[in-house]
């Protein structure tokens, strides 16, 4: 990853989510555990979530219960941040970033990883009815089994940050598309940050 992403996913994302969803978390009691609203940080997620490498860079729960799949972009570049040179480019495996099969996917390696207590717990919280129920499991004998995406209690959220001057229109308000493999997304924030990039 390079710095200009490191600082956007390090930096400035837990900034802005925090202040937009209020700070959340999960909590593991070494037996079961509990999703709280808000931004959830990276450091009370029992994975890696390999941000910045075909990954997700943070979730959040939002006030309606749904999870939100937050994608973070750091451009120096003017001009709308969704072009696909920006966002949705199409990655190492084929898939288009933040399309509804690329968060199927990777929500189902986050099942198929469940390996320790504090993991399972995770993955029970986001297929909770009084929680999220962003994904639907079943589980047998201790194992968790991945049977889908409750896509309507998934939003996806774009943090754009734009580090120079502006001189075109940033970004629509979102996009959506009726093709599950192209990139959707149901908000943008746009933070416009002034050349704190100029020595990088």
């Amino acid at each position: 990853m390079n710095i200009r992403g490191q600082i956007g996913e390090e930096v400035l994302q837990p900034e802005l989510a925090s202040s937009k969803y209020g700070r959340g978390g999960f909590e593991f009691d070494g037996d079961s555990g509990s999703l709280q609203e808000g931004y959830i940080p990276e450091e009370n997620i029992p994975y890696d979530l390999d941000a910045g490498n075909q990954g997700f860079d943070g979730f959040a729960i939002d006030n309606d219960g749904n999870l939100v799949v937050i994608e973070t972009k750091t451009t120096n570049s003017n001009g709308r941040i969704t072009n696909s040179g920006v966002f949705g480019d199409t990655l190492s495996d084929g898939e288009r970033q933040m399309s509804d099969v690329w968060i199927e996917d990777r929500l189902e390696e986050l099942v198929q990883n469940a390996d320790t207590d504090e993991q399972k717990a995770f993955i029970r919280r986001l297929a909770d009815d009084n929680g999220p129920n962003a994904i639907d499991i079943t589980e047998r004998g201790g194992e968790i089994q991945f049977n889908g995406v409750n896509q309507g209690e998934v939003r996806k959220e774009l943090f754009a940050y734009q580090d120079g001057e502006q001189t075109g229109e940033l970004a629509s308000t979102g996009i959506r598309q009726a093709n599950p493999r192209k990139p959707t997304l149901d908000n943008v924030e746009i933070v416009k940050i002034g050349n704190v990039f100029d020595e990088i």
